[in-house]
């Protein structure tokens, strides 16, 4: 039991930190000293997967040099999925993944904030809608998600420092969900599962697509065979991949605006970085957020959905008090204990 391992007062005090952003305004002026300085702030290696590829950094210096020069705050761009998965018991709202990975990304963007008077715009923008099409996720699942994200992101919004401002843009205000459907349907007909090209990309995202597809879904293919099943799986691959190449396409002034970032390891063109620093640090929409309790260590953790499902049944749950009291699915947050 949790309190076996630290009474409820420690861990409401660690729930209350994760909105507590304390800036100690430290202005610099020199701007070869600033582009420098938030280059290697934005990039620590706890942030990030891997590395930072050469063509990344040099997209990432090139914007921090545009904005700094014009005395711009850094645009970031954080695309992500925009849904829940539906194998997650809070689904379709959002959990305390939202929460936590929020307060990661906003306690580390601040740090620039501190440095840098123009201050940062953090926006979020994601193809939430894209997964009505491509995952077979219900439309109602996706607004009901987006409201509530779109809440936790005014909630840091009003938390973070006056120059640190974070917005969402939606994606219905770039794209006609039913023009978008006819698009992509006329970029995947007639496609060959079975092709190399398309064979490559299912072998590497199968289980990813086949963790998202929902068969109850928008439309309602629970009467399929499991082969048939099974190809929808795969055809949502080519149709993700797809639909990747339309969104570059249309989206492209829109994303080449701002700095690009996302929360899974692979994305092209894009600074791929970490959900929340405790690793492995799934895309936060994806994982569960919990806390978890290891002798007299407290941290934020999201799982992976299937390690949540595996572990489900030893989560305890505490009730906790926060600042998005009318969101259904926070009220509170589950606990992992590691004997």
């Amino acid at each position: 039991m949790y309190n076996q391992i630290m009474d409820q007062k420690a861990l409401q005090t660690f729930v209350d930190k994760l909105f507590i952003f304390d800036k100690k305004p430290a202005y610099l002026s020199d701007k070869s000293i600033l582009k420098a300085k938030i280059y290697e702030l934005l990039t620590p290696h706890w942030l990030r997967f891997r590395p930072v590829e050469e063509s990344i950094k040099e997209l990432i210096q090139k914007k921090i040099a545009e904005f700094v020069e014009n005395d711009e705050p850094i645009k970031i761009l954080n695309a992500y999925g925009g849904f829940k998965n539906p194998r997650i018991d809070s689904s379709p709202h959002i959990d305390w993944a939202e929460l936590m990975h929020l307060s990661f990304f906003t306690h580390t963007l601040t740090k620039i904030a501190e440095i840098y008077e123009p201050g940062v715009a953090l926006e979020y923008s994601g193809d939430a809608h894209a997964a009505v099409i491509v995952d077979n996720i219900k439309h109602e699942w996706v607004e009901t998600y987006l409201v509530e994200y779109s809440q936790a992101l005014t909630c840091f919004d009003n938390l973070t420092p006056k120059n640190f401002h974070i917005t969402h843009r939606d994606f219905l205000d770039f794209y006609d969900l039913e023009m978008m459907r006819v698009e992509i349907e006329k970029l995947t007909l007639g496609q060959d599962l079975e092709s190399k090209e398309n064979r490559e990309l299912i072998d590497k995202y199968h289980a990813r697509a086949k963790s998202n597809f929902v068969f109850d879904g928008e439309v309602d293919y629970s009467q399929l065979s499991d082969n048939e099943k099974d190809d929808l799986v795969k055809m949502s691959v080519i149709k993700a991949y797809k639909w990747y190449d339309l969104d570059f396409e249309k989206r492209g002034d829109y994303f080449a605006g701002m700095i690009p970032i996302c929360n899974i390891t692979e994305f092209p063109d894009t600074y791929c970085i970490r959900s929340i620093r405790h690793m492995p640090a799934p895309p936060f929409w994806q994982g569960k957020g919990v806390i978890q309790l290891e002798k007299d260590k407290i941290s934020a953790v999201i799982l992976h959905v299937d390690k949540f499902l595996s572990l489900e049944s030893k989560l305890e749950l505490m009730k906790v008090t926060h600042p998005l009291e009318k969101c259904p699915t926070l009220g509170q947050i589950p606990l992992l204990s590691i004997v």
